[in-house]
């Protein structure tokens, strides 16, 4: 553990510490990695700054304490080569990924969970994901371990997420299965421009699984403004077989019943239901041009 605060720390080593004290400025410059077993803690107010190609591997715990008012950074060093991201990876039966209030920019994957990951907790809470230029999707979450015994169920809460000005979005597998509840709402995309013209993969993919809980198909409010697939504009879709239904909540955008990629579009895909629907007012966001603080008054 760092039980000193300095203005400005490199991390040298190949594995990190279990606790790292408030910081102004982190670096990582290179792989680095949390072990099963190990705690990484960053304090509010934190920025986080990672080299080309640079990858912090969680295979125990993460825990990021931003507030609103003080959220963590992370940032690529050089925008022109990003760093990869925040992969999590591997079986934690006592770990868990806490993230709140941090801000993205400029990675080429921010945040990914590898296909079979398995923590008994996941939190994303207020995060901004903004300004990539990958493909990649910047939230990934794959489909994790199943495992179906008492007890072992993964409680997955992602809410207040906002993601602005990429060249992807954002995908979660294995939405529904027995194994993990997902908790999904106020989720916000705004001015993100996706590869190609097929509008079957949009701002919000969910590919629901095939082993599911009814009551577990379902989503909380969404928003979408100004996202593109080449020149159509794009939402949510889905993905799996065409005997099952996503119920939303709440969708809002202009044209919210054009922004769905579902059963109505595809025979064999699921079908979505749209509780209610609204304009971007009603979802209580401001447009993404209003409210990003821009360098020099231009938008990136």
């Amino acid at each position: 553990m760092f039980d000193y605060i300095k203005r400005y720390i490199a991390i040298p080593c190949m594995i990190l510490a279990s606790v790292l004290q408030a910081q102004d400025v982190i670096e990582i410059t290179n792989k680095r990695v949390v072990k099963e077993g190990e705690t990484l803690t960053i304090r509010e107010g934190s920025t986080v700054k990672m080299g080309s190609g640079a990858t912090l591997e969680v295979r125990g715990s993460l825990i990021i304490q931003g507030t609103k008012s003080n959220p963590v950074r992370f940032q690529s060093m050089d925008p022109n080569a990003p760093a990869t991201g925040i992969q999590i990876s591997g079986v934690s039966e006592s770990g868990r990924i806490d993230i709140k209030n941090a801000i993205f920019e400029a990675f080429i994957q921010p945040l990914r969970f590898d296909p079979f990951w398995y923590r008994k907790e996941v939190v994303l809470n207020g995060l901004t994901f903004q300004n990539g230029t990958s493909f990649e999707p910047v939230l990934y979450m794959a489909s994790p371990l199943i495992d179906l015994r008492k007890g072992r169920k993964i409680n997955a809460t992602l809410t207040d997420i906002k993601v602005y000005n990429n060249a992807s979005g954002v995908i979660i597998e294995a939405f529904g299965s027995n194994g993990i509840q997902h908790n999904i709402d106020k989720f916000y995309f705004g001015d993100n421009y996706l590869p190609g013209g097929e509008a079957a993969l949009g701002a919000l993919h969910l590919d629901v699984a095939d082993a599911n809980r009814k009551d577990s198909l379902e989503v909380g409010t969404i928003a979408f403004e100004r996202n593109f697939a080449e020149l159509k504009e794009t939402g949510l879709s889905v993905g799996g077989s065409s005997k099952h239904t996503v119920k939303v909540r709440g969708l809002y955008a202009s044209r919210p019943l054009d922004l769905v990629f579902d059963q109505k579009k595809n025979g064999r895909i699921p079908m979505v239901i749209l509780n209610q629907t609204g304009t971007l007012n009603q979802f209580g966001v401001e447009s993404y041009v209003k409210t990003l603080n821009h360098i020099g008054d231009e938008v990136i």
